[in-house]
């Protein structure tokens, strides 16, 4: 059984993806080099999914830090990550 899923914006750059992930808007797979600031600082959160070759080309799923874990990004993103694990 296969996994199906819906692409609900396209985002011409990874400072556009994560300005929409800040502002709430959803959850997003990125490089770990790409929000390094955004984690240390808190704007954004983090979890890396397993079998990246090395840990600056490992990806991430990250969304908006003040998210309720009952959110619907925060959810996704938890489920994500078990599901790639």
């Amino acid at each position: 059984m296969g996994w199906t899923h819906t692409v609900g914006a396209r985002l011409g750059s990874t400072a556009a993806v994560k300005q929409w992930v800040k502002a709430g808007m959803g959850v997003s797979l990125v490089l770990a080099g790409t929000i390094e600031d955004e984690v240390k600082t808190t704007q954004l959160v983090a979890i890396p999914l397993e079998g990246s070759p090395t840990p600056r080309k490992a990806l991430h799923v990250i969304w908006r830090d003040s998210l309720s874990e009952k959110h619907a990004a925060c959810r996704f993103g938890n489920w994500l990550a078990k599901y790639a694990a």
